[in-house]
């Protein structure tokens, strides 16, 4: 056979033989990226789930079931319960609680318990608890700073 005999690849052979080539050797998909699919998680956590979810789960049931109780035992104290309930409103507390509680137990259900997160759901997992904290600053300072808010009282009536 000789050159003259040989026939140009027409441009469906061409297509063809392009696409069948590997990436590597510049054939399809040489130029695209590779995509990540919705469902391939962007990180693992290493098969453990992730704790701190739980704990603000956990923090949104007790301010959900505990709020309107506590509120009405603090209504003696106003500067307590003005601190515990933000500003006197304790509805909104376990509402912020309540929204926080929903985006955690769909999380929870949707990746594994928190074992598998993609990107979206880290975006969630920081407007829950950012939720979480709102919702509980309130409580949590009484908490922590109470007995020390009781000796400056204490203190300031003997003065």
């Amino acid at each position: 056979m000789t050159m003259a005999e040989v026939e140009e690849p027409t441009l469906v052979t061409r297509i063809l033989n392009h696409a069948r080539r590997p990436a590597a050797a510049g054939g399809r998909g040489s130029h695209l990226r590779a995509v990540r699919t919705p469902s391939q998680p962007d990180s693992d956590t290493g098969g453990r789930p992730l704790r701190w979810p739980w704990l603000a789960t956990a923090f949104d049931v007790i301010l959900i079931t505990g709020t309107p109780s506590l509120a009405e035992a603090l209504t003696r104290f106003s500067l307590f319960h003005d601190l515990a309930t933000l500003g006197g409103h304790p509805h909104l507390v376990q509402l912020l609680a309540l929204m926080a509680l929903v985006v955690l137990v769909g999380l929870g259900a949707t990746t594994q318990g928190f074992r598998r997160l993609a990107r979206s759901h880290r975006s969630l997992l920081a407007v829950a608890g950012m939720l979480t904290v709102v919702a509980g600053a309130g409580w949590l300072l009484l908490l922590f700073f109470s007995p020390l808010l009781l000796i400056v009282l204490l203190v300031a009536k003997f003065l």
